[in-house]
């Protein structure tokens, strides 16, 4: 059984990405550094044995931006709805409409995410319905879920220290057997880089692992 892995990114233009950062960096900055955690997502999402890839990008005018990136593997598919809990919605119930027996939907700031993290998530979804991985703020940085569709975004507050409780509640209303992996940070906050600039710094060898992040945040004299 094959998944369809989903990576939910936003073009990055200066002042619409990474707004929370803006103040400890300038809004062109704070552009530049996500789209190094996007390059090496993208790179740790690659189709595998486990899955196929896409990415769903953010607004529906950024494709020819996609198209221009090059990224060989990525089927590129517009996000559609007026939050982030109906594009989600929208990617499941379409890709399910496609035919696809799962569905993976990881985001575009958490670089450090293993690529075998991603790669287990698929592999859950063989016994469960549902699969979760938490970030530290209460939220997620990724969500699986095989068909049939179940309601378990409407009303969830995303974004928010509630949004893996919320998911939680509702998969267990729909009565959904779930999985929940390991919690990985995302960056949002000033203090999330800070935190991550701890990590390079204690363990060096691990630039090598997400060079696009390393080199922005040498380039922006944070590291």
């Amino acid at each position: 059984m094959k998944t369809r892995l989903i990576v939910f990114a936003k073009q990055p233009i200066p002042g619409q990405v990474k707004t929370r950062l803006q103040g400890a960096l300038t809004p062109a900055q704070a552009s530049r550094l996500y789209e190094a955690f996007l390059r090496d997502v993208l790179a740790a999402s690659t189709p595998g044995p486990s899955h196929d890839s896409a990415i769903a990008y953010w607004p529906p005018s950024a494709r020819s931006w996609f198209e221009s990136a090059r990224l060989p593997g990525f089927e590129l598919l517009a996000q559609r709805g007026d939050g982030l809990g109906e594009r989600l919605r929208n990617a499941f119930l379409d890709s399910f409409d496609e035919g696809w027996p799962a569905v993976v939907v990881r985001n575009s700031d958490s670089p450090e995410l293993p690529h075998a993290v991603v790669d287990g998530a698929c592999r859950a979804l063989r016994d469960d319905d549902l699969v979760i991985g938490p970030d530290r703020g209460g939220g997620y940085y990724l969500v699986g879920m095989r068909p049939p569709y179940r309601e378990i975004f409407t009303g969830v507050p995303m974004d928010s220290a509630s949004s893996l409780k919320a998911t939680l509640e509702a998969g267990h209303r729909a009565g959904l057997t779930a999985t929940l992996l390991a919690e990985h940070p995302d960056i949002d906050l000033p203090t999330d880089v800070e935190s991550l600039t701890r990590r390079l710094r204690q363990h060096p060898e691990r630039a090598a692992e997400i060079p696009h992040t390393a080199r922005a945040l040498r380039e922006l004299a944070l590291l």
